[in-house]
């Protein structure tokens, strides 16, 4: 074997390795990943179930119907320098304060 194709053989199992490598630490972090997921997967399931069940349902309706009941909210009065001062001097007349 020529000293090219030693180096040629000796370059492709180094690269061999570093692929094997690259496999391994992502294989590792693809396992971190999956168990990290997990806790929070179950917490959405449980979650899940819950608000599927009657009680929940009732309990949803039961907001609804308390929220349409509400009566329809009152303008808002909004008093201006000038309003308040033409009001004082009305109350005043009336009062006989001129």
């Amino acid at each position: 074997m020529a000293n090219e194709e030693m180096q040629r053989a000796m370059d492709f199992i180094v690269e061999q390795a570093q692929s094997g490598a690259k496999i391994d630490a992502l294989a590792e972090a693809q396992a971190r990943n999956t168990e990290g997921i997990g806790s929070p997967l179950s917490i959405a399931e449980i979650n899940e179930r819950e608000i599927n069940t009657p009680g929940h349902q009732v309990n949803s309706l039961s907001r609804d119907i308390a929220t349409s009941a509400k009566l329809p909210e009152q303008p808002t009065v909004v008093s201006t320098p000038s309003s308040m001062l033409s009001n004082a001097r009305s109350i005043e007349r009336h009062n006989g304060k001129s």
